[in-house]
């Protein structure tokens, strides 16, 4: 490996190689943003095919499990669990394109929901396998004339969980 090499390493794989079995070992996004061959590969063979927006702390991307049309997903380059985590001018760049992101996604598609998909500082796991902060962008549609009107409204208790979990009526 030449020196130019070492130096532009990505900073996942310089963390990886650092310290392997880190906070970012294993974690799919890393992986994927330091070019390591991922089954993202598959849909995408190249990283730049799916980046819809890149920069030098962030990238947003389309979500594999869509749920709308024009989902996207927006990810810090750097392996946090949450954007609690990252330091302030990282959290001032994160809510400018956080904004960019559901404009730019409202004119295109449809009114946006948007949350942040992260677990808490240390977690092992994550839902759908994912330990690595990212905020979705779901374009909605007329979906939410579907949604209950007010909470609880077409919730009902599930026995199967006790009397404090609900499932949908």
């Amino acid at each position: 490996m030449t020196d130019f090499d070492r130096m532009t390493r990505s900073a996942a794989t310089v963390r990886r190689d650092l310290f392997d079995g880190g906070p970012d070992d294993g974690c799919c996004f890393c992986a994927e943003l330091a070019g390591e061959r991922t089954e993202v590969h598959d849909v995408y063979p190249q990283l730049a095919s799916r980046l819809v927006l890149e920069t030098d702390r962030f990238v947003a991307m389309p979500s594999l499990g869509q749920l709308a049309p024009g989902h996207l997903l927006l990810v810090p380059r750097e392996h946090v669990t949450s954007f609690g985590e990252l330091d302030a001018d990282t959290r001032r760049e994160a809510q400018d394109l956080y904004y960019r992101l559901r404009v730019g996604l409202s004119r295109r598609f449809s009114p946006v929901v948007s949350f942040e998909h992260g677990s808490p500082p240390g977690a092992s796991s994550g839902g759908c396998g994912i330990v690595h902060a990212h905020v979705h962008f779901v374009p909605i549609g007329d979906r939410s004339l579907a949604l209950p009107c007010a909470t609880g409204d077409g919730w009902k208790p599930s026995s199967e969980f006790g009397s404090t979990a609900a499932s949908v009526g």
